[in-house]
């Protein structure tokens, strides 16, 4: 989710100040955060079920301690 935040932001507020910037823009910013993209995604896919369940848990338990 970073790496899409990434590239929406730089696309829609290229102007704004950040503490740090990465020095690429345009095509090569989106080239290079696609490995670590699709990297996330498989291993998503490749996790056993005990880690999408801890995952599962623990995202319940953080909306439920936000929300109270």
């Amino acid at each position: 989710m970073e790496f899409l935040a990434l590239l929406r932001l730089r696309r829609l507020e290229p102007s704004t100040p950040r503490p740090y910037k990465i020095p690429l823009s345009g095509r090569w910013l989106e080239i290079a955060a696609l490995p670590p993209m699709i990297l996330c995604v498989l291993l998503a896919f490749l996790a056993p079920w005990e880690a999408w369940a801890l995952f599962s848990a623990s995202t319940v338990a953080g909306e439920l301690a936000h929300v109270h």
